[in-house]
């Protein structure tokens, strides 16, 4: 019945939009790390980041240096003010 139930009730998926007072940590995965991953990329990353979803020691890196360049607070969480430095809406 799972299959059968699962195409006449399709699964909802939540938009990736990230909220406000949304905040993003080591450890996270999901669609909002790839945003914040392609926005660091965007904005001069070195070296590049792997843009796969998992919020990891080499995002942490690249994110800690966008927020000391953009004189943001450097705590390697993004959240609102980094989202917003970062374009992502």
């Amino acid at each position: 019945m799972g299959v059968i139930d699962s195409k006449l009730h399709p699964i909802k998926i939540a938009p990736s939009k990230l909220t406000t007072g949304s905040f993003l940590k080591k450890g996270d995965s999901g669609s909002g790390v790839i945003a914040l991953q392609v926005a660091l990329n965007k904005a001069g990353a070195k070296p590049k980041i792997a843009e796969d979803g998992v919020f990891g020691d080499k995002t942490v890196k690249a994110l800690k240096e966008f927020q000391k360049k953009n004189k943001l607070t450097v705590d390697g969480e993004a959240g609102p003010q980094t989202f917003k430095a970062l374009g992502i809406k």
